[in-house]
């Protein structure tokens, strides 16, 4: 049987970040190794934390609200469960 993976707390928040760092590096113009590059992580890791951004580091994160200019509100969004869009 395949493994399932718990969907936790955070999970729809986690998807709605991920969603924006794309779609606003994609507006910018960056290309996903241009963050990688930048964050000097390796495309898995980038993967890794676009699936699961609660593994990303704060260094990480600040690194791709930059350049990917990700709006505040889209970040606050992210990291307060009761907070709507």
């Amino acid at each position: 049987m395949p493994k399932v993976k718990a969907l936790g707390l955070y999970a729809e928040k986690d998807i709605e970040f991920a969603r924006a760092i794309e779609g606003c590096a994609k507006r910018k113009g960056k290309r996903p190794g241009d963050l990688m590059n930048k964050a000097d992580i390796a495309k898995t890791t980038y993967y890794k934390r676009l699936k699961e951004p609660g593994s990303m580091t704060l260094r990480e994160l600040r690194i791709f609200i930059n350049e990917a200019n990700i709006p505040e509100e889209d970040v606050l969004n992210a990291l307060y469960l009761r907070r709507e869009a």
